[in-house]
């Protein structure tokens, strides 16, 4: 049985199969985004989004209707964005026109490769005087860096479509309008999607950073709102953390939240209703055909290790329901166990210590990289041994702090223990009259959000990892 890589777009090329014939299609995500009725796309890292948008991109392909752009952002310069001069005072109204432009430019790109596209001759004309001064360029990254630098103006023969700076040269504000005006004269009965993805790996710690996501934001609405009034089937789609959209600084979030899908796993809990089993049974079925219930066939073995007495439940309390964290724990499943019966006691125990020393820890810290500021990094490796030598699961801020003394300051300690909370490696222990909870990023009991006021509780897989006490500190 194979069920897949921990990276979407390292399965799309080793095995692209697993991506369509072992597709799940959670909440319905995949559909949505095909039919334009979703274009934002929210979960945490390692939630699948990367994975809906190359599974679209793979069952499009030998389609001569079907467009799909796959634009990814881990490498573009995302601050510079913000700087593009287009005439306007620096802010949100700069980033978000800057943007608009860059899609377009892809929607126009696009929709120029479509066979079927009626245009009038000039659309290709300015197509091509777009190529020549460098709009539409190979390297998109380092013209964005050359358009921040300095007000750029672009020579574009438009007098057919009748805007009047159609002779001289136009800043960004004006090939904006050239785009629309083109585009409103176009149609095509195939449908095109712009994905944009990659955002996963930007921690927006710079103002910069913030604006250009709201920016973007802003733009990928006011752009699908254009092409739905030109009666086009084309949208642009972002895969978006959800930690990251919360917190943008948009006043129109909330409006958008009707056109977007939550990959949130936690549904139906840690038993075998859970979705993520759905998911590792379609993608077994692959190669094992008829498999139907994936839980049923090698998880029935009662247990008791303590307090779980089903090895399903077992495993998922031991991830943090994600399908990255599901397929690296099949993994470890497989060369544990490598037979065909049902998974033992013992080998269930040897499974979580394997994914949980080998995997876990690792994909948990390695999301500490670029929290603190640059030229901190000797700091990271002196959290980390404090945070692996607290006495008990169960900890304080002061705690830590107290082993951190001379060597991180409070705000330094916060912002990492923040992002601990964020993917999903402590839970944040919030008392309520005489009941305390314990809330989870990915399985929130009270609701409440990350506070160094009240206690920390290590991560199930942590505590095993670093060979923590269970039991409670006092």
């Amino acid at each position: 049985m194979r069920f897949g890589q921990l990276d979407a777009s390292q399965e799309a090329v080793d095995e692209p199969d697993l991506l369509l014939e072992g597709f799940y299609d959670y909440r319905q995500a995949a559909y949505g985004i095909a039919t334009g009725q979703i274009w934002l796309l929210l979960g945490p890292k390692g939630a699948g989004k990367s994975a809906v948008l190359e599974h679209l991109r793979l069952s499009w392909q030998p389609r001569y209707d079907r467009f799909f752009d796959y634009w990814d952002l881990r490498s573009f310069p995302v601050n510079d964005v913000t700087q593009i001069q287009t005439g306007q005072s620096p802010g949100a109204a700069r980033a978000q026109a800057a943007w608009e432009l860059l899609l377009l430019l892809r929607v126009l790109d696009s929709f120029a490769s479509d066979q079927a596209l009626k245009a009038p001759a000039v659309f290709y004309a300015v197509k091509g005087d777009l190529v020549r001064t460098g709009l539409l360029a190979g390297d998109w990254r380092t013209k964005v860096v050359e358009w921040s630098k300095a007000t750029v103006k672009f020579n574009l023969q438009v007098a057919e479509i009748g805007v009047e700076f159609s002779n001289t040269p136009v800043g960004a504000l004006q090939v904006t309008a050239i785009l629309k005006k083109l585009l409103e004269g176009v149609s095509t009965d195939s449908r095109h999607l712009i994905a944009l993805d990659g955002l996963d790996s930007f921690f927006f710690e710079a103002e910069d950073e913030w604006v250009s996501l709201a920016g973007l934001l802003h733009a990928i609405a006011s752009v699908n709102r254009f092409l739905a009034e030109c009666g086009h089937t084309a949208t642009v789609v972002a895969a978006v953390r959800s930690d990251i959209f919360e917190v943008a600084p948009s006043a129109e979030s909330n409006k958008m939240i009707s056109h977007s899908v939550h990959l949130d796993w936690s549904a139906l809990g840690i038993g075998t209703g859970n979705h993520l089993w759905q998911l590792m049974t379609a993608k077994a079925a692959v190669s094992r055909p008829g498999l139907s219930d994936l839980t049923r066939t090698y998880m029935g073995t009662p247990i008791e290790i303590g307090p779980h007495t089903t090895i399903p439940e077992y495993f998922l309390d031991n991830t943090r329901l994600l399908p990255r964290d599901m397929v690296a724990l099949m993994g470890y499943t497989q060369q544990v166990h490598p037979g065909s019966g049902p998974i033992s006691q013992g080998e269930a125990r040897a499974i979580i210590t394997r994914y949980c020393a080998e995997y876990f820890q690792g994909e948990i810290l390695d999301n500490l990289a670029g929290i603190l500021p640059t030229g901190s990094a000797r700091k990271l490796p002196i959290f980390r041994d404090a945070l692996r030598t607290v006495p008990w699961r169960q900890f304080t801020f002061d705690d830590v702090q107290r082993e951190l003394e001379g060597e991180l300051d409070a705000s330094e300690t916060k912002a990492l223990l923040r992002q601990m909370f964020e993917v999903g490696g402590i839970g944040v222990r919030t008392p309520t009259g005489s009941v305390e909870y314990t809330d989870f990023t990915f399985r929130k009991v009270s609701g409440a959000g990350f506070t160094a006021q009240y206690g920390f509780l290590l991560h199930d897989a942590l505590t095993t990892a670093w060979n923590r006490p269970w039991s409670a500190r006092r």
